[in-house]
């Protein structure tokens, strides 16, 4: 291991982290009524891979270390640099006396409680906290994994992605960029039998192409230079658990080909390993692109591979109903309210389609709070173009089986489903009559 200088520790901020309470360094476990009620962590690192921390875990350690429970491939991390626990009903990092520190949004710690979005970084691996696996808003108002929806679609796609959780079934999210999908994926997970194994995400767009192999299926030490120690890849991960594949489109011609075997075969070979190895692995990919046309630059068989299942993730500006409960629970975490908004306010965000739909509604959300200093919140303070702010639709009485999708929507559910029309109906979730209504009236042709 390099010799490692301590980095000084700097003076004191209003905005550091919470010390921890004095007391033994090692806690006592969660009651179980406590631990039930805490949130599980995961730590998403720049390269986009992701750690997961649940209650049930213990004291987690960090380091370079390959006993380490998360190991960091990082010559500036300490064989056991830091350990998560849950204490006191939430979670906390603890120095492990490491050489070069624990820094916490900036400050150097000896312990800390995670909240949600924290900056941690331990030698030079920073990791962003989100408290709740990754949960949008940071709550949980349904109990399906801080999934916030209160509308049909919404409603009628968990249910089938629940159902079809009970299986060991290959599951693909098609969908725009800030839906929601990775919270998709994590509820397919923990309603399926693999909910005790890990659950693994990888965003293909995230790391570099060269060390995609290396990424998914691992690397053993002098495999390539600055390859240091053995390295686990996703697959190996995620064993007994689920691989999250984000933005799977964007991985390589010739990487598409590895991870096909991998899917066939059960086995793969990590980067300067003689055999292979095996991990028994269920698939959840996701995209925004498409990825259903034989020729196209997505393998078709591979395609094939991962769309055992196919869910269409409605934008937010097609499930409207959503955005109050959404920037309600927001609102609640920054100590605001809905009623917070004036009127004005609330027609801009209720009217407005967000292009980049809820990952844009929490940052106009976070911006408004911050320049309203206090006060009401004004549509001023939203940062909406007026001429971005759609009119307000007519009032329509509900009708049982309405579909609340326009026709880009159903024509992704088409194309996704090879213009089965059946098969796009289910994904939608409505009837087939229905559907083609629809498709009647926005003018939409049916594949003969």
């Amino acid at each position: 291991m390099m010799a490692r200088s301590r980095s000084s520790t700097p003076a004191h901020d209003e905005s550091a982290p919470r010390r921890a309470p004095r007391g033994p360094r090692r806690t006592s476990a969660l009651g179980d009524k406590s631990r039930a009620s805490l949130l599980p962590l995961a730590l998403e690192s720049a390269s986009g891979r992701s750690f997961h921390v649940t209650p049930g875990d213990g004291g987690v350690v960090l380091g370079a270390n390959p006993g380490c429970a998360i190991v960091l491939d990082d010559e500036y991390c300490s064989s056991r640099h830091a350990m998560i626990s849950a204490r006191a009903g939430g979670w906390w990092i603890e120095d492990l006396d490491s050489t070069n520190g624990l820094f916490v949004n900036g400050v150097r710690v000896r312990a800390a409680e995670i909240r949600n979005l924290d900056s941690l970084v331990l030698g030079r691996t920073s990791l962003t906290a989100r408290v709740g696996g990754g949960v949008w808003p940071g709550g949980s108002l349904d109990g399906d994994g801080g999934l916030i929806h209160r509308g049909q679609a919404m409603d009628e796609l968990v249910a089938r992605l629940k159902r079809i959780a009970r299986g060991d079934t290959p599951v693909l999210l098609l969908g725009e960029s800030g839906t929601g999908k990775e919270l998709l994926a994590r509820l397919v997970h923990h309603a399926s039998e693999r909910a005790r194994g890990p659950f693994v995400a990888l965003n293909c767009a995230a790391f570099p192409a060269e060390l995609a192999a290396s990424t998914l299926f691992g690397h053993k030490k002098g495999a390539f230079t600055g390859a240091l120690a053995d390295h686990k890849g996703a697959f190996a991960e995620a064993d007994g658990g689920s691989l999250f594949l984000d933005e799977v489109a964007d991985l390589r011609s010739d990487h598409q080909s590895m991870l096909l075997r991998a899917l066939e075969t059960g086995s793969f070979r990590p980067l300067g390993a003689p055999n292979d190895e095996h991990a028994s692995v269920r698939i959840i990919a996701a995209t925004h692109r498409r990825i259903d046309q034989p020729g196209e630059h997505f393998r078709f068989d591979l395609y094939q591979r991962i769309a055992g299942f196919i869910a269409v993730v409605p934008p937010l500006r097609n499930r409207r109903e959503d955005i109050q409960p959404i920037a309600e629970s927001l609102l609640k975490r920054k100590g605001r309210s809905w009623k917070d908004l004036t009127p004005e306010a609330r027609r801009t965000l209720e009217q407005y389609p967000f292009p980049g739909n809820v990952r844009e509604l929490i940052r106009v959300i976070e911006r408004a709070v911050l320049l309203s200093g206090g006060g009401p919140i004004r549509a001023e303070d939203l940062g909406i173009e007026p001429s971005a702010v759609l009119p307000a639709a007519p009032a329509q009485p509900p009708s049982p089986g309405r579909v609340a999708v326009d026709a880009q929507t159903i024509q992704r559910a088409l194309d996704a489903c090879q213009g089965n029309i059946t098969h796009a109906a289910r994904s939608l979730g409505v009837g087939r009559s229905t559907l083609l209504r629809r498709m009647d009236r926005l003018g939409l042709r049916r594949r003969r």
